[in-house]
């Protein structure tokens, strides 16, 4: 029966004109690699002993499994975290199922300088680590036991400007082809117009093999649409071997791929020879048209749209450059969330995983090579290998991403010089003329100018519009802002001292509120450099030759933690929307609220101030698409408003009381979204929530845990800071613990995280194994530094991943506890909160059927908590004992008062200068003198000059904030407007000495 089935089959195919073979079989080989960090001679060899070594899955990243350390080579730049040379090994049984295939094997990223061997013999090398590439093992293969072996060379350090992590990043698969093939990257779908009517593009296809005699090669494409059914087809072609062809194709009725509606079909490749397939590839591709206009932006399918976007690292906070997939779909659906609708991959290429989901998702994409092409961090690519290897990066970057529908633009490089000096945009158009090109600060040789750090300085953009009217331009890195989640100031700050600014209102006259650390940075947005998120976005969005904003950036991210500044143990810099534990700040929905239509409101700060005097103003601000908001506090209603049209917010000022702040918003008069903080009380209990409560068993699925503190009623406690211990149950991984504190440098894969301002996350992954999954979170509460007694509370919570129930109640476990030191399993059974009046340490153990389950310890001083007066927020009111005692305090910047005043020469007022960094001649002396300031160069005229605005950096010895390159020992320097540059070489309370070329001029204060 069976010979007479496939008798029957045989035929079947036969009279279709084609005989399937078996052609390419891709097989991923994730699973099961061993891993080494440091160096070992002969760990290429298949004799060599790797039992010892760790088992790993891809992806991996070896950096991110260890610890934070000050004196780590890659330092504050890259994050602190470790570098090397990390070792590789997989073994595998051939799969070659006949002598006539060939075997590859394609790596996804690996990080960075990688050396790869089969049996032995090194198949080549690969330094930059963002590339796919592959190699022929077919020669080098045996039928059973093979090794595969990857040597890792991160030690030169340090080799990137941010984290960069150790490791293989992507998937590995190994690909069985036929000798004639279609090459890699070979394959180019491209849509030339399409409506909701009719669609047409064409196909180009590559093949590549032996040339041989008697071949009849035919190469054909089909569309295939969700359901499977063949929707257009091409007409077989004949093809030659190292040739390529092209074919034209149509489809009625076209589903587009865009933003909101990503759909797309599946392109299936097929070469014959005569009626045998000797290949066959799947693609999917997306129909879609791209065109930039002057008169109507950016446009998707002929519909105009603003790219509102975000700048991303490849980082994913505590899982390295190892993005699990679901963790990394989440991430992008988050920023969907928020209204984002495009990333710039900042600055380098990303693995497929990530293209692949933007194209599901429907979040465009514009994709970025390089940072740079010379030498921008000590031991980076481009100062390395940039020049030697930059054209086989492209052809292999472009080959291999420009079938992704999401890409929409091409970056050739970031901050690396304002003219693409090597064509790239030109060697780019050999392979994919479809798309247009940009860069970071890139004004010549791409076809659309873009804008990092100077797009965002006042009247820049409409500088480009006067200078060239008729042209577009994209914002690659604009706005540059900094928030830390749960912190707040009310006055501005900016990050650059000495370069212009669009200044905005501050929120208050003088600072109200003193916790934190000086790295932190406000979530009032009012933080930054150059310009506000506010601003920024106003411009783009009613500045029609502006197609759209790339912000820096959407997520955190590890490393830079050096810039600005930063000492040990900043790890990061808080430039992300959404922090390292995935968890939104402030700014997400104040994007939401321009960049969505479903109605919503947020509210900031929270409405816990423990050391706020009652009725201290308090700046209260909402973010809402609604038409109007009111405002209500314990009930009481403080105004509907409307948003400000220039600064794109809902503004308050709220004497503070305890209770419910409650925002509503309005459309047409009806309520449709409302916010609500409400004051909360002491921490006494913990909340424990996942986002996967059935975790498969696939060795891929991932599961998120956030855990939170709250007062009795369930109010999250917004100031709560103490450790929580974790406990994992069950056949699952920690792939690391995150609470977004940019000071927090406790090793990610450990099984404890303080909270920071309430919150901490997890996240972890299923291995093979079957059976329930438990995590159990437990903390002793309270406040580590209290003025007087204060209540202390314990509680455990569990959370199912797999099986079970959530454990919410004691009944299984009990938690004893000592104050004074000793061994809490002999300590008091804990069932309320207790008081505390001395400096105290509290250990607390949890007890499951007697036996322990997690050990807690928390110290807690009696004292008063020492105000955060960061001289960052001059000029700040620092009342703590301490800083009385060292005297009054000096402001750097425009904000010094030893340098705000009228100056004068002789008898001649020069300048004023005033606390906003403004610089301005004093048109009324100048009048009576009957010239103009020598200062200012030749005399002209009598007529009243015009501001002129200064920018600011500055150096004082004492100054611990300061980075020691801004400037030399006790200089301020300003530029006059189209006069060159003045400098002040000393500071004094009475007199400077100013340079201007070779003259010397003394100035004095007015009195």
């Amino acid at each position: 029966m069976k010979l007479i089935l496939f008798q029957f089959v045989l035929m079947l195919l036969l009279s279709t004109g084609s005989v399937v073979a078996d052609t390419r079989v891709t097989t991923n080989i994730d699973f099961d690699w061993k891993c080494h960090g440091g160096d070992l001679e002969g760990a290429q060899q298949n004799s060599f002993n790797d039992a010892p070594w760790a088992d790993v899955d891809l992806p991996h990243d070896w950096s991110v499994e260890g610890e934070y350390a000050a004196d780590n080579p890659a330092g504050g730049r890259c994050g602190y975290l470790p570098t090397g040379v990390v070792w590789y090994r997989k073994t595998f049984d051939s799969p070659l199922t006949t002598d006539d295939k060939q075997m590859f094997v394609e790596f996804d990223s690996v990080f960075m300088n990688s050396t790869v061997w089969i049996n032995g013999h090194q198949l080549g090398k690969r330094p930059y680590g963002y590339i796919r590439f592959a190699y022929d093992l077919t020669e080098h293969l045996k039928p059973k036991d093979n090794v595969l072996a990857v040597r890792v060379d991160n030690t030169l350090q340090p080799s990137g400007r941010w984290y960069t992590g150790t490791g293989i990043f992507g998937h590995v698969n190994l690909l069985q082809l036929g000798s004639v093939h279609i090459k890699r990257g070979g394959v180019f779908f491209k849509t030339v117009e399409a409506d909701q009517n009719n669609a047409s593009g064409e196909v180009t296809v590559e093949i590549e093999g032996p040339s041989a005699e008697g071949l009849s090669l035919l190469v054909e494409n089909e569309l295939v649409g969700d359901d499977g059914t063949v929707v257009a087809k091409t007409e077989p072609q004949a093809i030659e071997v190292g040739q390529q062809c092209l074919q034209k194709w149509t489809l009625k009725n076209p589903k587009r791929w865009g933003v909101e509606r990503p759909h797309l079909y599946t392109l299936r490749t097929i070469i014959r020879n005569g009626n045998r397939v000797i290949d066959q590839l799947e693609t999917r591709v997306g129909i879609r048209t791209l065109k930039f206009s002057l008169e109507n932006g950016f446009q998707l399918n002929g519909q105009s749209l603003k790219l509102k976007g975000v700048c991303e690292h490849h980082d994913g906070g505590p899982v390295g450059g190892a993005f699990p997939r679901k963790i990394l779909r989440e991430r992008i659906m988050l920023l969907k969330r928020m209204g984002c609708n495009a990333i710039r991959t900042a600055h380098n290429p990303r693995t497929a995983d990530f293209y692949e989901l933007c194209d599901e998702l429907g979040m465009l994409v514009m994709d970025e090579i390089f940072d740079g092409w010379h030498q921008k961090a000590e031991e980076d690519y481009g100062g390395r290998f940039f020049d030697h290897w930059w054209k086989q990066d492209v052809e292999s970057w472009i080959r291999a991403n420009r079938n992704y529908p999401c890409i929409v633009m091409y970056s050739v490089g970031n901050e690396t010089g304002e003219n693409d000096v090597h064509d790239i945009t030109g060697y780019i158009k050999r392979f994919d003329t479809t798309r247009p090109t940009t860069g970071g600060t890139m004004f010549e040789g791409v076809d659309i100018q873009g804008y990092n750090g100077p797009g965002g300085e006042p009247g820049s953009m409409q500088e480009f519009h006067e200078k060239f009217p008729d042209e577009i331009c994209v914002r690659t890195e604009v706005p540059h802002t900094l928030q830390t989640r749960g912190f707040y100031r009310v006055k501005t700050w900016w990050r650059d001292k000495r370069k212009p600014r669009n200044l905005i209102p501050e929120y208050g006259d003088k600072q109200i509120f003193f916790d934190g650390h000086p790295r932190y940075s406000s979530c009032y947005d009012n933080c930054g450099v150059r310009i506000s998120a506010r601003t920024s976005w106003r411009e783009t969005r009613d500045m029609p030759w502006i197609i759209g904003e790339f912000r820096w950036t959407g997520f955190d991210y590890i490393g830079e933690a050096s810039f600005g500044g930063g000492e040990w143990p900043a790890r990061i810099w808080n430039f992300g929307i959404i922090d390292l534990a995935g968890i939104p700040k402030d700014h997400f929905w104040f994007y939401q609220s321009q960049w969505t239509q479903e109605p919503m409101v947020h509210i900031l700060p929270h409405w816990t101030h423990r050391f706020l005097e009652p009725d201290t103003i308090v700046p209260v601000v909402a973010y809402s698409n609604c038409d109007s908001v009111e405002l209500f506090l314990n009930g009481q209603s403080l105004g509907k408003k409307q948003e400000d049209p220039q600064w794109l917010e809902f503004l308050w000022k709220v004497p503070y009381q305890q209770g419910t702040l409650k925002a509503v918003g309005y459309n047409d008069g009806k309520a449709v979204a409302e916010k609500v903080w409400q004051t909360s009380q002491q921490p006494a209990k913990l909340r424990l929530e996942t986002n996967n409560r059935s975790l498969d068993t696939d060795r891929r699925d991932t599961a998120t845990i956030t855990v939170s503190a709250t007062d009795r009623n369930g109010v999250t406690v917004p100031w709560a800071m103490n450790r929580v211990e974790f406990k994992i149950e069950g056949p699952v991984k920690n792939l690391g613990f995150e609470n977004g504190d940019p000071v927090d440098v406790t090793r990610h894969r450990i099984n404890h995280r303080n909270l920071f301002y309430g919150y901490a996350r997890g996240f972890l992954q299923a291995t093979d194994g079957t059976g329930d999954v438990r995590v159990t979170a437990a903390a002793i509460l309270g406040d580590t530094v209290f003025p007087s007694d204060q209540m202390i509370a314990l509680d455990v919570q569990s959370v199912q991943l797999r099986g079970g129930v959530d454990q919410v109640s004691h009944s299984d476990v009990e938690m004893r506890y000592t104050i004074d030191g000793s061994d809490p399993e002999n300590g008091k059974l804990y069932t309320e909160p207790f008081q505390i009046s001395q400096t105290t340490r509290v250990r607390a153990v949890v007890l499951r059927d007697a036996e322990p389950l997690l050990t807690l310890t928390e110290e807690f001083v009696k004292g008063t908590r020492e105000p955060v007066s960061d001289r960052r927020w001059a000029p700040d009111a620092d009342k703590s004992p301490a800083a009385a005692a060292k005297g009054p305090k000096r402001f750097p910047g425009p904000f010094d008062k030893e340098l705000i005043g009228k100056w004068v020469s002789d008898d001649n007022v020069l300048f004023e200068f005033r606390a906003d960094g403004v610089m301005v001649e004093n048109s009324n002396l100048v009048k009576k003198s009957g010239r103009k300031s020598n200062a200012g160069g030749k005399n002209k005229s009598k007529s009243k000059p015009k501001p002129t605005r200064g920018f600011w950096w500055y150096d004082f010895p004492d100054d611990v904030f300061e980075n020691p390159k801004d400037a030399g020992n006790g200089q301020i320097r300003w530029k006059k407007a189209g006069d060159g540059e003045l400098q002040l070489e000393t500071q004094a309370a009475e007199v400077l000495k100013v340079i201007k070329g070779d003259k010397t001029l003394l100035l004095r204060r007015k009195k």
